[in-house]
């Protein structure tokens, strides 16, 4: 199999990154999960505060399944060995990959609730 830089075309630049593939989509700038975090943290107000993430994932899905939800979670608790990052995973009852995103299932309102409270 031939490997190319397109290799991994459709995949998004977070799965990238994750991954430690090319970061041309981010600006160069992350080209792994320390980096990110690092350059993140210089935006904040107060940078000695961890950087707080919070991933939502599908009851079902169909595209990452179990397997790509433990990846992802794994690369941000691998990449917190500063104490950097507050990570949370949350799983959502009664979705997919396609209605995870629906009004009715909650997501929104709390990632919208969560930018609100930010100072």
């Amino acid at each position: 199999m031939l490997k190319s830089r397109h290799q991994n075309s459709g995949i998004s630049a977070d799965a990238n990154l994750c991954m430690q593939k090319d970061a041309q989509d981010w600006g160069g700038v992350y080209t792994s999960l320390p980096t990110a975090i690092s350059a993140l943290q210089e935006t904040y107000p107060n940078p000695t505060r961890p950087l707080k993430l919070t991933a939502y994932f599908a009851a079902s899905d169909n595209m990452i399944g179990k397997g790509g939800q433990k990846y992802f979670e794994q690369c941000w608790e691998n990449a917190n060995s500063h104490g950097q990052v507050e990570f949370e995973a949350k799983s959502v009852n009664d979705t997919d990959h396609d209605s995870i995103t629906l009004v009715e299932k909650g997501c929104l309102e709390e990632v919208f609730g969560e930018v609100a409270r930010l100072d």
